[in-house]
């Protein structure tokens, strides 16, 4: 009896440490298949992003990667980038909120790229644009200010 005890104890045991082990590799559940546009965002820059090419490119960098869920995120404030996939109507269909280059947050979790890492590179090149209007328009107005104090 008390074999057959040991046993089943065993069995059980195996089985809650594999179902243990099989969450922790769980990767993020992104639906990234009808994305059609992404807002990358750091700060208060934003680069919208329609070329399919470099939305797919985005899409890779972010589902090819191995991950290990962490712990959940909900008293954590505070992202380095936020990345938000939108379909062809416009509608949000995912968010993801990048930490590091080896640490996401989405719904809810944190996860761990144990895989790779995210392509910080990438994302400035995409906003850079966007920083060149910004910097040009505080240059602009300065210019505007100067001028208009040179006058007085």
């Amino acid at each position: 009896m008390k074999k057959k005890c040991v046993c089943w104890l065993m069995a059980v045991l195996l089985t809650l440490s594999a179902g243990w082990g099989a969450a922790a590799k769980e990767p993020p559940p992104l639906k990234l298949d009808s994305a059609a546009a992404v807002v990358l965002q750091y700060g208060r820059t934003f680069a919208e992003v329609t070329d399919p090419a470099q939305v797919a490119r985005l899409g890779e960098m972010f589902m090819s990667p191995a991950y290990e869920k962490g712990e959940s995120n909900a008293n954590y404030v505070g992202w380095e980038y936020m990345v938000r996939w939108y379909d062809a109507s416009g509608q949000e269909i995912e968010v993801v909120q990048v930490n590091t280059e080896n640490l996401i947050a989405h719904g809810g979790y944190f996860y761990t790229l144990s895989g790779g890492q995210l392509d910080f590179q990438y994302f400035r090149r995409l906003l850079l644009p966007s920083y060149l209007t910004q910097d040009l328009q505080r240059v602009m107005e300065a210019v505007r200010n100067a001028a208009l104090l040179a006058k007085a």
